[in-house]
C-alpha cells in the first residue's frame, strides 16, 4: 500500500494527468523473495481499495493476440492497466503524513536497494534475488550509487522537441545488479528512464535545458576481451569487420553473433535471430558463425564458455569509476552500460575520464597499457582536445 501510494503521489506531483501502468499478469511478479514481496493479488487489491476510497482512478488495459500478424499462439499486442492519484490522495500524503517530493527523492535510493545480488537463472523460473550480508565493499558500492542518484535527482530533464510517447521522466535513480550470486559477475547499472530510448531520442535529451552529448566505448566488449588476453587492438581496428563480408551489410550480424558466442554456455548452439535470417541462404548461418569464431580465435577462452557476465563486471567497474568521478565534480550523468550522457559543457571532462578509468582498470588487470576507442563526439575538435591532454 505504501509503495503504490508513494508512486502515485510522486507521479501526480510531476504531472497530475499522467497514469502509471501496472500489470495484471501473474507471471510478471516472479517468485517471492528478499526483494519481491508483492503479488498480483496484493497489487490489484491495493489499486481497487484506493479507487473505491476516492484516492485513485483507473483505466483498464487491453490485449489482443490477433492484432499481431507475426505472433504465435502466445504473442500479441496491447497495453497495461493504469492508475493515477486523485487530489484526495495528494492531500492525505502531504497534510496527514508530511510527505514531500524532496523526501521521496532523498529516500528512494535506499528504499530501492542500490545494490542487488541475483541468483543464477534457472530455465523456466523468474528472476530471483538473494539476501546478503553487508560488507565494507557492498556499503561503498551502495554509497557511490546513492550519491550519484541524489545528484541526478537535483537536475531537470527534458527534450529538444516532443517528449517520446508514454515516457515517464522520474528522478533517475539507478541500481547495480550482480549476477549468478557473485560479486564479480554483472554489476551494470539499471533503472534509468533513458536507457530504453532509441539513440535518436537520447540525442535530444536536455539537462537543465542544456544540450547533451553521449560518448560510448566503441566495440567495447571485444576490445576488452582482446586486451585481457594480452592482445589489445589498435585504434583503427574494427573487431566487427569480417574479412570477405561488406561491413555495411554484415557488421551488425557479426556483433550479434559475437554477443551470442560470449554468453553461450558450452554445447549450446548459436541460432540466427530474426533480423539476421534474411542475410543468409538456407543452412549458411553455421558457416558464418564458424568464420566469426575464427576471427576471434585470439580470445577463444571467452567464447562458448558462458563468461559474458565476467566481462560485464569489468565494464561495470569502469562505468562505476567514471560515474563516481563525475559525481564528485557535481556533473550529472545518465549511463547506458557502455555510454554516458552528460551536458555538452562536460563533454571534454567525460572523454578524459573514460580514457583515464579504462587505462587504469585494464593496466591493473593486465600490466598492458592501451587506450579505448570513443565515439559520439560533438566535433573532431573536442576529441582532439581530450587526446592532446592525455599523457
Amino acid at each position: 500500500m505504501s509503495a503504490v501510494a508513494l508512486d502515485l503521489y510522486a507521479c501526480a506531483k510531476e504531472d497530475p494527468a499522467r497514469f502509471l501502468s501496472y500489470s495484471r499478469r501473474k507471471a510478471d511478479y516472479g517468485q517471492s523473495g528478499e526483494y519481491n514481496r508483492t503479488s498480483l493479488t496484493a497489487v490489484t487489491q491495493v489499486v481497487a481499495f484506493l479507487e473505491s476510497a476516492g484516492y485513485a482512478s483507473t483505466r483498464p488495459g487491453s490485449y489482443s493476440r490477433r492484432a499481431n500478424p507475426f505472433g504465435g499462439a502466445d504473442v500479441g499486442t496491447g497495453y497495461r492497466s493504469r492508475t493515477r492519484a486523485e487530489p484526495l490522495l495528494v492531500a492525505l500524503m502531504e497534510d496527514v503524513f508530511g510527505v514531500t517530493s524532496d523526501s521521496i527523492a532523498a529516500g528512494n535510493a535506499i528504499a530501492g536497494r542500490p545494490i542487488r545480488l541475483r541468483a543464477p537463472i534457472q530455465r523456466g523460473a523468474g528472476k530471483r534475488y538473494l539476501p546478503f550480508s553487508e560488507t565494507p565493499m557492498t556499503q561503498a558500492m551502495a554509497r557511490r550509487v546513492t550519491d550519484a542518484n541524489r545528484l541526478r535527482a537535483h537536475h531537470t530533464y527534458s527534450f529538444d522537441g516532443e517528449r517520446p510517447a508514454r515516457l515517464t521522466i522520474d528522478k533517475g535513480h539507478l541500481h547495480r545488479v550482480f549476477s549468478n550470486g557473485r560479486w564479480d559477475h554483472g554489476g551494470r547499472f539499471y533503472g534509468g528512464w533513458w536507457q530504453g530510448l532509441p539513440s535518436i531520442d537520447r540525442a535530444r535529451i536536455l539537462i537543465d535545458g542544456e544540450d547533451t552529448v553521449e560518448l560510448d566505448f566503441r566495440a567495447y566488449q571485444p576490445r576488452l576481451a582482446f586486451h585481457l588476453e594480452g592482445h589489445p587492438l589498435a585504434p583503427a581496428d574494427d573487431p566487427y569487420s569480417l574479412p570477405g563480408h561488406d561491413p555495411a551489410i554484415y557488421r551488425e550480424a557479426v556483433k550479434t553473433v559475437f554477443a551470442k558466442l560470449l554468453n553461450a554456455a558450452p554445447g549450446v548452439p548459436i541460432r540466427a535471430s530474426e533480423s539476421m535470417k534474411g542475410l543468409f541462404a538456407k543452412d549458411a548461418f553455421p558457416a558464418f558463425v564458424g568464420e566469426v569464431e575464427a576471427a576471434f580465435a585470439a580470445i577463444r577462452p571467452w567464447l562458448r564458455t558462458g563468461r559474458g557476465m565476467e566481462l560485464q563486471f569489468i565494464d561495470s567497474e569502469i562505468a562505476d569509476g567514471v560515474i563516481e568521478a563525475l559525481t564528485v565534480e557535481g556533473i550529472p550523468c545518465l549511463p547506458v552500460h557502455d555510454s554516458f550522457i552528460v551536458p555538452r559543457s562536460a563533454e571534454v571532462r567525460l572523454g578524459r575520464l573514460m580514457y583515464e578509468v579504462y587505462r587504469r582498470r585494464l593496466l591493473e588487470r593486465t600490466g598492458i597499457a592501451a587506450d579505448p576507442v570513443l565515439s559520439g563526439w560533438s566535433s573532431s575538435e573536442a576529441e582532439q582536445l581530450v587526446r592532446s591532454s592525455l599523457s
